[in-house]
This record gives structure tokens, sequence and C-alpha cells, in this order.
């Protein structure tokens, strides 16, 4: 019997060894599973709100839109500079089709692209808001109404019911330029847009005609094509 115990012993030792092993893999793995990685910057800015804010100038024949869509709170801090902005803007001589502006601090300005008259950036170095500016041929009749389905049309590209004529003077603020006044509106959105999903509609809240197709529209990038907008 002594040496029945003799030869167990070695072969207990080792089972023992390796149930020590299979525990201490397992302890690492459960401590593996339980880590926790911090945040990245990605995540915290997909997860901020969002927000719209823009501008709608009707001058002339044409109207000049200006939009910016991006995180609420650096659209809050730049307030003061769009309005600043927006005060700034000028028409030089009798041409609707060409526009003179100051930029506030910080903001950049880039060449027109596509139907696009010009595009600023503005906020954060590394992930910057991009402010567009476009124009295009104004209907005529009401300007209200004009505005009022202009302003309808960017909240439906943001996720976010339409408002009434009755309450426009309580969602806008106006400014007035040297010949234009401009309508200022700000809101918050649940989704992204596309900047053209749904073309510009006239005072009757109707569809217009494809921007990009139109004999108005192929004229005015004509006349953009030529140069960066002057005198900014």
């Amino acid at each position: 019997m002594g040496i029945v115990n003799r030869d167990i012993r070695p072969v207990a030792c080792c089972i023992l060894m390796f149930l020590q092993i299979g525990c201490a893999e397992d302890d690492q793995i459960k401590r593996y599973r339980v880590a926790k990685q911090s945040p990245s910057n990605d995540s915290v800015e997909s997860e901020s709100p969002i927000g719209f804010l823009g501008a709608i100038i009707p001058h002339g024949k044409q109207a000049w839109f200006l939009k910016v869509i991006g995180r609420s709170d650096i659209l809050q801090t730049e307030m003061d500079n769009f309005r600043s902005f927006v005060r700034s803007i000028r028409f030089p001589g009798s041409d609707s089709t060409k526009l003179s502006w100051e930029l506030p601090a910080g903001w950049q300005e880039f060449p027109a692209t596509g139907i696009r008259y010009a595009t600023l950036k503005f906020g954060p170095i590394d992930n910057p808001l991009e402010l567009s500016v476009t124009a295009l041929p104004a209907p005529e009749g009401n300007p209200d109404d004009f505005v009022l389905a202009n302003i309808n049309r960017w909240r439906h590209q943001v996720g976010v019911p339409p408002i009434t004529m009755e309450q426009l003077p309580a969602s806008v603020e106006l400014i007035p330029l040297e010949s234009a006044t401009a309508t200022i509106v700000r809101f918050p959105g649940q989704t992204v847009g596309n900047e053209m999903a749904v073309p510009p509609v006239d005072k009757k809240g109707n569809l217009e005609r494809n921007p990009e197709t139109s004999p108005d529209m192929q004229s005015l990038k004509s006349q953009h094509a030529e140069g960066a907008p002057n005198g900014k």
C-alpha cells in the first residue's frame, strides 16, 4: 500500500499544478473581460445634440441661403460671430449675384464649389463646422411666404415638424442690412439631412425645379466659376 501511495503522489501534484494554471488563466480572462475603455472623442461628438443655424436673405431676383448643421454647443458659442457676419454682408453696386462680407476672427473661407457661392468653416480646429453660402432665383410675391417655406424645408431636413405663419415671428431673428433684411433661424435637429435632399420651395410651398439643371442655376454657376467672391 505504501508503494501505491508513492506512485499516486506525483500524479496528484501534476493535477493540482494544472488546476492552478487553469484558475490563473481563467482569472486573467475575467479581468480582461471587465476592463473598460474610455470613450473616444468621436463617440462623445456623435452623442452631442445636433442643431441647425441658417439665414435667408432675399435681394432683388436672388435669395441667399446661409446654412450650417452641427453640434448645438458649438453653434451656441458662435452665435455672436454669426450675427456679426450676417450684419457685415453687402451687395456691391446693383449686382444681386455677388456678396461681400467680413469674416469673424477664426473663421476661414474657401472658394466656390458646385452650386455653392462659398464655404466657410469655424469652430474646433480638428473638426470645424461648415457653413454653406448659396443663391437661387427668388420668386415674386410675399417674401414671408417664401421664407417660411424654406425654413420648413430646412426643418424637414433635420427631422423636426414645420411651423406656421403665426409661429414665424417668434421663431426667427430679423437683421436689417444695407439693402435687404436677413432672417436668422436656429433650432434643434434630430437627424442630419442631405444638403439638397429637398429642393428649395417657392412662396406657395411648391417644390422648385431642379436647381442643378435649371437655366437660372446654370447661369449663376457660370458667373461664380469665374473666380472666388470679391471683397471678402
